[in-house]
């Protein structure tokens, strides 16, 4: 004779199985947000803090790569983990050879500028003609050969020859923002460094009396 099991033995049966697929993850190791991180750079608007724009990318302070701090400067420097995704104007940025850094306010964790450095000669050319699309002509454009025999310290600490660079200029109005950037060769491999600041800002003027901004650059 066959003993039937009353239907709230199965119903227990099914919702032990679901519960079990559903078990929160007590790993504290793990950032719940990392699937779904993507540094949308022009998600950056100056005036707002950093961390509003890190909620945006599912991120928080605590995944800064750069891990060093003075006490002799008043701003502090974000730098994004290079396995992290990114993009600026729909440019994918990922997994390729690229520096992001953002710089806030100490105090009040506002930001007011950000950098990225890219290499490799088709996704520099992408970059400018993206920019050229979006801004028109550069309000400002130059060349300016490399000095012959002339030698410097790049970031990664490396000698290098200096060479031929271009710079250029786009202000977006509608973001109060400025872009300088600076094209250039490095170890056969063409490089272009992008800086965003705030149009007008104080700091923007002083980066610019300081030479900390190319002095090639027009005030």
């Amino acid at each position: 004779m066959k003993i039937k099991s009353p239907l709230w033995v199965s119903i227990v049966f099914v919702l032990l199985i679901i519960s079990c697929n559903t078990y929160p993850d007590k790993n504290p190791g793990r950032n719940p947000a990392q699937s779904n991180q993507m540094a949308t750079l022009s998600d950056i608007r100056f005036g707002k803090t950093i961390d509003k724009t890190l909620e945006i990318w599912g991120m928080s302070l605590k995944d800064n790569n750069n891990k060093a701090s003075s006490s002799k400067i008043d701003f502090e420097e974000f730098t994004l983990r290079k396995d992290v995704p990114a993009e600026l104007y729909s440019i994918d940025l990922s997994h390729k050879f690229r520096n992001i850094s953002i710089f806030y306010d100490k105090k009040t964790k506002v930001i007011f500028r950000y950098e990225l450095r890219i290499s490799g000669k088709d996704l520099v050319e992408e970059m400018i003609k993206v920019f050229k699309e979006k801004y028109g002509s550069p309000l400002f454009y130059r060349d300016q050969e490399g000095k012959s025999g002339s030698v410097f310290i790049d970031q990664e600490g490396n000698q290098v020859e200096d060479s031929e660079r271009s710079y250029y200029q786009w202000n977006d109005k509608k973001n109060r923002t400025s872009f300088f950037m600076i094209r250039k060769t490095e170890a056969q491999s063409e490089v272009l460094e992008i800086i965003a600041m705030e149009r007008n800002s104080k700091r923007n003027q002083q980066e610019s009396a300081s030479g900390g901004t190319e002095t090639v650059f027009p005030e």
